[in-house]
């Protein structure tokens, strides 16, 4: 099962080992059924590895990785939908594996930002039972990203408010501080308007780094 995990759905070695050793192959079971779901839909890229990263990842995109594999980002997800249970025993049901495929769809075909995703992942965590796509369409998170202008504008406003950090990235090659003001810039925007890979590219144009 780790060479299937690692070869046709693009895990690494060490989330491999993880998936199959929590909850007694629950979680296994889970992952699996989401990517059957995720095969269903018509997606941007439907191989195998990079679903199984997208799906795995999502449990942790949360966390970290905005661009990951479907396989990984599932795995991901799944890892972050392991968290909220906290104490409580795990259940396949309290998110049913089709919700979750279905969130993840949205997300890859930017239906909706990683923002909107997380929120609805916790909603339906929380016991929300209306389908993914009307929780969508009935809180208005559809991505409707801000154009051109208005991203560099907003880029342009938080940058002068914060010319120490602008200085770090610049002259002190701090990188990292560019993630801050894209928390900002989704921060300060309404719900669907801004996609984290753009802003960030929006940014360091302004900034004149790469």
């Amino acid at each position: 099962m780790i060479e299937r995990l690692t070869g046709e759905h693009g895990l690494s070695q060490k989330d491999a080992v993880t998936l199959l050793s929590l909850d007694d192959g629950d979680r296994l079971d889970y992952f699996l059924h989401v990517m059957s779901c995720l095969r269903g839909f018509h997606l941007l890229n439907d191989d195998q590895a990079y679903l199984g990263k997208i799906a795995g990842n999502w449990y942790v995109i949360y966390q970290t990785c905005p661009g990951c594999s479907f396989s990984l980002i599932l795995y991901r997800v799944l890892m972050e939908l392991g968290s909220l249970f906290g104490d409580r025993e795990w259940s396949p049901t309290t998110v049913r594996a089709e919700q979750l495929a279905s969130i993840i769809m949205h997300l890859q075909r930017r239906t909706i930002t990683s923002r909107s995703a997380k929120k609805l992942l916790l909603m339906k965590f929380e016991g929300d039972v209306r389908l993914v796509t009307d929780i969508i369409e009935q809180e208005d998170m559809t991505l409707r990203p801000l154009s051109p202008q208005e991203y560099s504008d907003l880029a342009r406003i938080l940058l002068k408010e914060k010319p120490e950090m602008v200085k770090d990235i610049v002259d002190k090659g701090q990188s990292k501080k560019i993630k801050w003001f894209v928390g900002q810039m989704m921060l300060k925007s309404r719900e669907g308007s801004i996609e984290p890979d753009v802003a960030e590219e929006v940014l360091k144009r302004e900034l004149g780094v790469r």
